[in-house]
């Protein structure tokens, strides 16, 4: 926030993916409170504190909140990649980033000709040039490494720049996979010390709604626990920075659900190519799903959904649109339209999903 006393104007700005909070309260005539935490709003005596029952009914079922909704009435998240202009008459939005709006479609087709050996390299320099100016700290700093492959990358380019550098890991007791264990190989490999954290399953229901409370919003993540704890042991060692690997699933289509998005698509491709749109196939669809053709066009209108993976009360609130407006159908649809001249499809779907889980979270 900047506050121009000449002109008596207050900017706000938000960064390009929101991944620092900012809230936005309006109340009484003609004035606005602003905040990291909406709990700080509330502080207001004039900012009452209600459930958005339609925001939370979206929750319920896409585990996040869509645009500027919170679970608040009258406290809206001011939107990633925005900026906001406000006077004493009126608030004004400017839009500088919007991953639908400005993804370089010609940059994202020149790239697909070039030698892959060669984007990798670059990508290597590009990560280890973010990485080491993220260490510029004065602050005594370490990581956070669960042992997979995004945190350890982090930890073992860290370690290059940082030779004392110590990583922290969460180990969840009882878990099918033991992030403790392979954190601790990672360190052996990469010649870092990593200090373990054990959580059970106790903690993770006792530190529940503390985790609520700091988030202001429901909890849909697990690991939100187990990371509150290793930040606690990063706190009580006197570590005041902590480098993750988050958000690079989002961005490098590490979810089950984008190889997912690939793998529907490339089987629509090929049954649209194998079975023809003739009347008798039509017909002997309503038999055998198998039998019926594939209109591939059509299916862009929802280029991302898969019946299996909601619940029938989920599919009936989003096919009535009741949740959200169509708002993410909608982006959906236009995203996956704009990147119309990817191919094949299937390469198109999985871009078209990485990006939405990273612009939309």
């Amino acid at each position: 926030g900047y506050l121009d006393r000449r002109t008596n104007t207050l900017w706000l700005a938000r960064d390009r993916v929101g991944i620092k909070p900012l809230y936005l309260a309006r109340y009484g005539a003609h004035r606005v409170a602003f905040a990291s935490e909406i709990k700080a709003l509330f502080a207001h005596p004039e900012i009452p504190c209600r459930p958005d029952v339609h925001a939370l009914s979206s929750f319920l079922t896409y585990q996040r909140f869509e645009g500027r909704w919170t679970p608040f009435e009258g406290i809206e998240d001011v939107r990633a990649g925005s900026l906001l202009k406000i006077t004493q008459d009126a608030i004004e939005e400017t839009v500088y980033f919007d991953v639908l709006r400005d993804v370089e479609i010609e940059r994202l087709l020149t790239c697909a000709q070039r030698d892959p050996q060669q984007l990798i390299t670059e990508l290597d320099d590009a990560f280890a040039e973010s990485v080491r100016i993220h260490l510029i700290s004065d602050a005594p700093l370490a990581t956070m490494c669960s042992g997979g492959l995004d945190s350890s990358l982090v930890t073992a380019v860290a370690k290059r720049f940082k030779p004392d550098v110590v990583a922290y890991v969460a180990n969840v007791k009882g878990a099918p996979v033991s992030e403790g264990a392979k954190a601790q190989r990672v360190g052996r490999h990469v010649g870092c010390q990593v200090r373990q954290v054990d959580v059970d399953l106790e903690d993770l229901f006792r530190l529940w709604p503390t985790i609520v409370w700091h988030g202001d919003q429901p909890n849909a993540h697990a690991n939100d626990m187990p990371y509150l704890l290793v930040a606690r042991a990063c706190h009580h060692d006197g570590i005041k920075v902590v480098l993750t690997g988050e958000g690079s699933d989002e961005l490098f289509g590490g979810y089950s659900w984008q190889v997912q998005a690939y793998q529907m698509w490339r089987k629509r491709r090929l049954h649209a190519r194998w079975i023809p749109n003739v009347p008798f196939l039509r017909l002997a669809g309503r038999v055998h799903p198998a039998l019926s053709p594939v209109a591939l066009k059509p299916l862009a209108r929802d280029p991302f959904f898969r019946r299996e993976q909601l619940e029938d009360r989920q599919d009936v609130l989003r096919r009535a649109c009741v949740t959200d407006g169509a708002r993410r159908l909608t982006r959906h649809e236009a995203l996956f339209k704009k990147l119309e001249r990817v191919k094949p499809v299937e390469d198109r779907a999985f871009l078209a999903r990485a990006l939405e889980d990273w612009y939309g979270n």
